[in-house]
């Protein structure tokens, strides 16, 4: 799923 996968990858770049 692509909105899942923006969702992942936003919380990835917020944790970094």
């Amino acid at each position: 799923h692509f909105e899942g996968w923006t969702f992942f990858h936003a919380y990835y770049y917020c944790f970094i």
